[in-house]
């Protein structure tokens, strides 16, 4: 992950725990100096996340990927960057790889006589971090992948284990879209 990346996300950090601090403040005077925190650290993000957009733009491979990412309806901007700094090998792995590097593929329980759902586990914590809140608004924005969410739903699994699902499709989706040099306008999971 890039320095940039990791900056990013601290100030991210930051940001949220000023917010829940601001919260829970009883006493008014200290309301405003939090504000200016919260101030500071989003005009400081937006900088950085120009930055960002700035060198993404510069490079003509990197320019196009972004274009790819931000044309799968429920990625933007930010959550484009976040996958292609977190993992800069897609396009070129094949479903099962880019599930497993994500952390979205379910790992089986090998020992013993373990009855169970297979857990994900593994893979790259910031990438699956990048795809939830996209898999969150496809879930609701995406034609194809509403449709499967609700399929999930109506089959009696859990919400969050949906979303997981959805986030899986969405890097699988990103991955074969990179890989074939084409938009994501018309897409099906």
């Amino acid at each position: 992950m890039s320095e940039c990346e990791l900056v990013r996300l601290a100030l991210k950090d930051q940001q949220t725990a000023c917010k829940n601090r601001e919260q829970i403040l009883t006493i008014p005077a200290l309301k405003p100096i939090i504000g200016r925190q919260i101030k500071l650290l989003k005009k400081e993000l937006e900088a950085l996340e120009a930055q960002m957009l700035g060198h993404v733009r510069d490079h003509e491979e990197l320019s196009i990927r972004m274009d790819i990412l931000k044309s799968i309806p429920g990625l933007g901007s930010t959550s484009a960057m976040s996958i292609l700094i977190a993992m800069p090998e897609i396009g070129t792995l094949n479903e099962k790889q880019v599930g497993a590097l994500a952390g979205l593929a379910p790992m089986d329980q090998q020992s013993g006589n373990w009855v169970g759902n297979a857990p994900i586990r593994g893979g790259r914590a910031a990438l699956r971090k990048a795809l939830f809140m996209p898999a969150l608004v496809a879930s609701r924005c995406n034609p194809d992948l509403t449709a499967f969410y609700k399929r999930l739903l109506k089959a009696g699994k859990p919400k969050m284990l949906a979303i997981t699902a959805v986030m899986r499709k969405l890097i699988i989706i990103a991955n074969a879209l990179i890989r074939d040099q084409r938009l994501g306008t018309q897409i099906k999971p």
